[in-house]
């Protein structure tokens, strides 16, 4: 006895809604200011030296949080425009 032809059953939540994608994207983009501010004024500060603007460890803290929060918001954004099924 042979098995019928069928399309197997889709995952089901496999189409994910366009907005809640926009929304997702939307707060990549926010988390991603942090990290654009601490770059701009990294590069405004440099004016002094790299070796006296990195002295200061609390400075160079702050720094590290605010990239790890973008970090965050590029791996949101990943999963927002990655993680979308093919249309077919």
């Amino acid at each position: 006895m042979s098995a019928p032809d069928h399309q197997p059953p889709s995952v089901p939540g496999a189409r994910r809604d366009p907005v809640a994608t926009t929304l997702l994207i939307v707060a990549g983009i926010a988390l991603l200011l942090p990290g654009l501010c601490s770059i701009g004024f990294i590069i405004i500060l440099s004016g002094d030296g790299l070796k006296d603007l990195f002295s200061d460890g609390g400075l160079v803290a702050l720094w590290a949080v605010c990239f790890a929060i973008s970090a965050g918001g590029v791996a949101l954004i990943r999963r927002a425009w990655i993680g979308r099924p093919t249309v077919e």
